[in-house]
């Protein structure tokens, strides 16, 4: 496997989430950086694969709006 680094030499994100996801979440924790804090870390490292597969395939904006539904749509599902 080829490993991607950033230009400061240091291991990718997706490189990161790669290693604690075969490591396993005890032996090796996913970085700060990459997992939002207060969730479990198997669940986080899911999450956080999940965000760096859309940014690499350029999907992900960066900014990304909460769904506010419409009176109508809440309406129904209430």
């Amino acid at each position: 496997m080829t490993t991607r680094t950033h230009p400061s030499g240091t291991a990718t994100p997706w490189e990161e989430l790669v290693t604690s996801a075969l490591l396993g979440t005890d032996r090796r924790p996913p970085s700060p950086e990459s997992v939002p804090p207060g969730k479990e870390p198997p669940l986080a490292l899911l999450d956080a694969a999940a965000v760096e597969t859309l940014r690499t395939n350029g999907v992900l904006i960066d900014v990304i709006t909460p769904f506010e539904p419409t009176e109508e749509f809440a309406a129904q599902y209430t």
